[in-house]
């Protein structure tokens, strides 16, 4: 590997058993070298904003990676990553669970670049770069998703929004966030009840390493979503419903 050595291995694996994540050798070593690629490939297609190794580590592969628990207790099935930018959390929510997925971006160098990468390390027969906004992507996959993956894209309400069409019933939305204000959590409670959804657990972490707190809030698909959704791009956002 060209930016990461031994001690961004060792990093990763002791900021993994801080946070009560289990992750074999063989996995770990499938993300260094995916985040390596990405740290390769940034310096000219502006990937993320996050280049340093060791800030690469913790802030895309420990980040992503407190969210195993909630993925491993959904359904069975795809996994949908939404606004995966490089490949966060989706790649590495993938890669230590077993599951395929779709990793979708309105980016499109983003894309290109993430598929890659991904047929570079033969991860390619599992996990997909798709060029797409969520609203066009559930005009042709309403209720295709087991669980649907979000990190710092938008409110809860408008990913709530977004997320309703493409899950199939009893499919979860993992929503990945900082330290959202309590008012955010009760419009996204509102929304949830007007998409078919509903609240199953609001999780409070701290990410290893740092001071940094981590909220993940995951909501479940309990009945049909509206068919008006979903609505043109980017209304969930200007106007959300709650």
């Amino acid at each position: 590997m060209k930016h990461l050595a031994q001690v961004h291995q060792n990093m990763l694996e002791a900021a993994l058993r801080e946070a009560g994540v289990s992750v074999g050798d063989s996995i770990q070593a499938q993300l260094l070298s995916y985040l390596d690629e990405i740290i390769e490939r940034n310096a000219s297609l502006n990937l993320t904003r996050i280049a340093d190794p060791i800030a690469g580590v913790r802030l895309h592969l420990v980040d992503s990676l407190l969210a195993l628990p909630e993925v491993a207790a959904s359904p069975d099935g795809l996994l949908l990553d939404i606004g995966t930018g490089g490949g966060f959390p989706g790649v590495p929510l993938c890669v230590t669970s077993g599951r395929s997925g779709v990793l979708l971006d309105s980016v499109g160098k983003k894309a290109r670049a993430v598929n890659q990468i991904l047929t570079k390390l033969r991860l390619d027969s599992r996990i997909v770069a798709v060029h797409e906004r969520a609203e066009e992507h559930a005009c042709h996959k309403r209720g295709t998703y087991s669980v649907i993956t979000v990190r710092a894209v938008s409110e809860l309400p408008s990913l709530l929004e977004l997320a309703s069409p493409l899950l199939r019933p009893g499919g979860r939305l993992i929503a990945l966030k900082g330290a959202p204000e309590e008012d955010e959590l009760a419009r996204g409670r509102l929304v949830a009840s007007l998409v078919g959804m509903t609240e199953v657990d609001v999780r409070r972490v701290a990410l290893p390493g740092g001071d940094e707190r981590r909220c993940i809030v995951t909501y479940e698909r309990h009945r049909k979503s509206p068919t008006r959704l979903p609505r043109r791009a980017g209304e969930a956002q200007r106007s959300p419903l709650a």
